[in-house]
This record gives C-alpha cells, sequence and structure tokens, in this order.
C-alpha cells in the first residue's frame, strides 16, 4: 500500500517495458484506477516473464478489467491475475479461467456464490473450451465444476457441461427451468459430443430460442442414445420446428418429443408433420399450447398410429381443418377405433 496512483504506474510501466527479468508484481492497495491500468496493460503487453499480477483493492472498472483479460490471452507463462476488491469485475472467473487454463492436475473448481455475470461465464467457457484443444482431453479430469448460486443460469450450464466430460456415463440432462438461454445450450451440446451415454434431455423452461435449438438439433441429428426431448416452454417457432424436421429425418432413436407451449404456428407444424407421418420410431408426441392447433392433431395422429388398441379418440372442439382431417385420416388407415363427437 503505497498509494503510488495512476501517475506512479505510469512512470513504474515504462520502465518494467522492456524488463525481462521481473516475474511477481504486486500492486494491491494502491488507488490505481483506469488510466494507471492501461498503462501497466500497455507495459506487460510484451512482458513475457511475468507469472503472477497482483492488482486487487484499486479502483479499476469492469470494462478495464475486460481489457486487461483480453490483453493477457495469449500470455501463457502468467498463471495468476489478482483483480479482487475492485468493482464488479468478475475477478473470481478470471482466476478461474487461469487456473484451468495452466494447471492441468485441477480436477475440482469451486466457484460458487460469487456473484459472476455474463462476462466471467464467457471467462470459464473460453478457458474450457480451449483446454479441449491445448491438453487434449484435458477436460476429462475437470470432475467437478462449483458454479451454482452465481447470477446467471449459464453457470448452471457451464458445471454440467465439465460434469458430463467428467463422467463417462452421464445418463440423463435434467436442467428445467434453469435460465440457461441459448449460450447454456452451447456449452452443453459441445460436452454431449463426446458422451455416448445420454438418453433424457430435458431443457423445457429455459429461454432458448431457435439459435440455441439449432445448436442441440445439430449434435442429435447423428446420436444414437438420446430416445427422450423435452424442450415445453421455451420460445421456438417455425424456424426452430424446420430444425426439429432435419433432425428427425436423420435421427433414429428419439422416441419421445414434447415441444409444448412454444410458438410453432401453422407453417412449423406442417414441416413436422411431413417428417413425422414418415418416421415410426416417435411414440410419443406433445405440442400443445402452441398457436397453430395442428399440433393437437399431430400429437393424436402419433397416439393413434402406435396405439393398436386405442377405440375412442375425441376430438370435438378443436378446429383442426381440412389438413388436420388429413392426418388424423391417414392415422387411421391402420387402426380401427370409434371416432366421437360428444
Amino acid at each position: 500500500n503505497n498509494e503510488i496512483a495512476d501517475e506512479g504506474v505510469q512512470f513504474l510501466s515504462e520502465a518494467l517495458a522492456n524488463n525481462e527479468e521481473l516475474n511477481i508484481l504486486d500492486l494491491s492497495d494502491n488507488k490505481i484506477g483506469d488510466q494507471g491500468a492501461l498503462y501497466m496493460g500497455e507495459a506487460l503487453r510484451e512482458h513475457m516473464a511475468l507469472r503472477v499480477l497482483n492488482l486487487s483493492s484499486n479502483e479499476i472498472s469492469a470494462a478495464t478489467a475486460d481489457h486487461f483479460y483480453e490483453s493477457f490471452q495469449n500470455k501463457n507463462k502468467l498463471v495468476q491475475f489478482d483483480l479482487k476488491g475492485n468493482e464488479e469485475c468478475d475477478a473470481v472467473a478470471m482466476e478461474g479461467s487461469l487456473q484451468i487454463r495452466n494447471d492441468k492436475k485441477t480436477i475440482a473448481l469451486d466457484l460458487r456464490s460469487n456473484k459472476i455475470g455474463d462476462k466471467g461465464a464467457k471467462y470459464i467457457a473460453h478457458a474450457l473450451q480451449n483446454n479441449t484443444v491445448i491438453n487434449n482431453c484435458y477436460l476429462f479430469t475437470l470432475k467437478r465444476l462449483r458454479l451454482t448460486d452465481n447470477r446467471d443460469g449459464h453457470f448452471i450450464a457451464l458445471e454440467t457441461a465439465a460434469c458430463i466430460k467428467g463422467q463417462k456415463n452421464f445418463k440423463q440432462l435434467l436442467l428445467s427451468s434453469s435460465r440457461i438461454g441459448n449460450n447454456g445450450v452451447r456449452y452443453l451440446t459441445e460436452a454431449l459430443r463426446h458422451n455416448s451415454t445420454i438418453s433424457i434431455i430435458d431443457l423445457s423452461g429455459n429461454q432458448i430460442d431457435d439459435e440455441g435449438l439449432h445448436c442441440l438439433t445439430d449434435f442429435l441429428k447423428n446420436n444414437k442414445s438420446v430416445h427422450t426431448l423435452k424442450l415445453n416452454t421455451n420460445s421456438i417457432t417455425d424456424t426452430g420446428a424446420a430444425y426439429i424436421a432435419e433432425m428427425l429425418n436423420k435421427n433414429t432413436t428419439i422416441t419421445a418429443l414434447e415441444l409444448n407451449s412454444n410458438k410453432i404456428q401453422d407453417e412449423g407444424m406442417e414441416n413436422l408433420a411431413d417428417v413425422i407421418m414418415k418416421n415410426n420410431t416417435l411414440t410419443t408426441l406433445g405440442l400443445t399450447n402452441n398457436p397453430s392447433v395442428l399440433g393437437v392433431v399431430l400429437e393424436q395422429f402419433v397416439t393413434v398410429r402406435h396405439n393398436k388398441r386405442l377405440t375412442k379418440l375425441q376430438i370435438c372442439g378443436k378446429h383442426i381443418g381440412i389438413n388436420g382431417a388429413k392426418y388424423i385420416g391417414l392415422s387411421l388407415q391402420e387402426n380401427t377405433v370409434y371416432i366421437s363427437d360428444d
């Protein structure tokens, strides 16, 4: 604590610019602000020997801290970077990302209750992704990543992704109502590409739209283990329905699909219908509470087609229209039922 502030840091950074021997620098609690931090960042950009940098308990903003983080991405010798005690700058996430990147023996990382935000989630995700390349499947040794009780649902996805990578027999992905969003889906699908045992995926109520869904359906096209997919109460539209249809054209293992309470209209339902009519694997379908009433018809189509003992089918008051009647008619060709309009 020398209170050197920004002006003092400027002089110090000029002296350090060409120093190749210093490997530990502690400037904690010195009233260093954004300008001083920028001076230091520029000086250290070319300083390849530094291993430990401590700027904790200063006056550095989140934006400048992020600039620091980006500047040090290629500094493979930097193993400790401490920014705790500054403005909410996801300092703990920065430290965690460096630990994941540099310590190949790390098997557990606990970052719970640290108020980590979106930026911090990206730091951790970036470190995890890079380790799959730099250290060749290193993530399979990271068995526990504790990130819950932070501010964003992305952390639950990150924690689960690490768990998937660390457990060869991971079978059920049950994350309903976890607010993981599209980024969370990306983390999970990347992890699932290394898994051959997953059988149930439930991502209902997670603020997933067509973009996030596309990542998932791309993974599922050639997957041979998932038999149940639940995506209820998200924001899937006709575009997402087209992604689902494309996936079902190639996937031969999914038997149960739930898309209740989304935003699929007639066009999307018709795309699904074209595939579902040819797909004999699907035995359970949920499309209730979408804008299109054709969803109810497609549900009944699948039910009738696979339930040979069905004796009564009630579809009154559904306003299914000509297309709906066509789908029901096709399902009845191989099934004798009594249709009630009571």
